[in-house]
């Protein structure tokens, strides 16, 4: 039953080209029907066996792109496959597998206690700058005391550049 499913990006393939040759077969069989049936429909057949082989060819696009989609697919599948498998000592092959390892009960097992929580941060109070603090050319200095450049617009305390400049100005 597996060999129904085997290379099945390749048999895609191969059903795209069969449809094509048989619609291709049938928009000639049908061109020539047309030009014989009526001297009037000359023009027709021969357009419906143009066309028609033409329509065949596109429509086996689609197919036949799919069925190279699933070979691409598998090609990549296979090389990832290859490339994350452990190599043997020797660099060829594979690597056997690891015995798994056997479950043992440790009579010394203690339970992990639980974390205690993380105490939160002070808050820095930026309502109050330091007065003491030197200026800064070409930058600007943070309630926090942190320098920063003059592109940057905030500090990593959460005080903006603008925030500091309103509250220097009061």
């Amino acid at each position: 039953m597996d060999a129904l499913y085997e290379e099945i990006g390749k048999k895609i393939k191969n059903l795209a080209k069969a449809c094509f040759f048989v619609e291709a077969i049938g928009a000639i069989i049908g061109g020539f029907a047309m030009m014989v049936s009526d001297s009037d429909m000359i023009g027709y057949g021969f357009l419906t066996m143009i066309g028609g082989v033409l329509v065949a060819w596109v429509s086996s696009w689609v197919l036949y792109g799919f069925g190279e989609l699933i070979d691409k697919t598998c090609d990549m599948e296979a090389y990832v496959r290859y490339s994350v498998q452990p190599k043997a000592p020797n660099g060829y092959g594979y690597a056997p597998a690891p015995a798994p390892a056997p479950v043992m009960h440790n009579p010394t097992y203690q339970p992990v206690q639980p974390v205690q929580p993380v105490q939160p941060v002070q808050q820095v109070r930026w309502e109050q700058p330091r007065h003491d603090a030197q200026p800064v050319p070409n930058g600007w200095r943070c309630a926090c005391g942190r320098v920063h450049q003059n592109f940057e617009t905030s500090c990593v305390c959460g005080v903006t550049k603008q925030q500091m400049k309103n509250l220097q100005n009061k």
